[in-house]
């Protein structure tokens, strides 16, 4: 995944606060991305950066900024 990527939640599902909804078919573009490890770290929890490999921030259609995603939960729509 690289900045510019048109991306759409790969799941059919996601948990959020109150409970398990279907996924938005919204498709959001790439706008940084971070190395795993960088993202955790000097966290208690930083050993997941390194099964995580990377992570993104997306801009989605509705104009919110959605930090932090694991690269392996979005699916790529088109490439850059």
């Amino acid at each position: 995944m690289k900045i510019g990527d048109l991306v759409k939640h790969k799941s059919a599902w996601h948990t959020a606060k109150g409970g398990i909804f279907p996924a938005s078919e919204e498709v959001g573009i790439i706008i940084e991305v971070k190395d795993g490890t960088d993202h955790f770290a000097g966290k208690s929890y930083s050993a997941w950066g390194k099964y995580l490999k990377n992570t993104v921030t997306v801009l989605w259609p509705n104009g919110n900024i959605a930090e932090g995603f694991c690269g392996a939960s979005l699916q790529i729509v088109e490439k850059i």
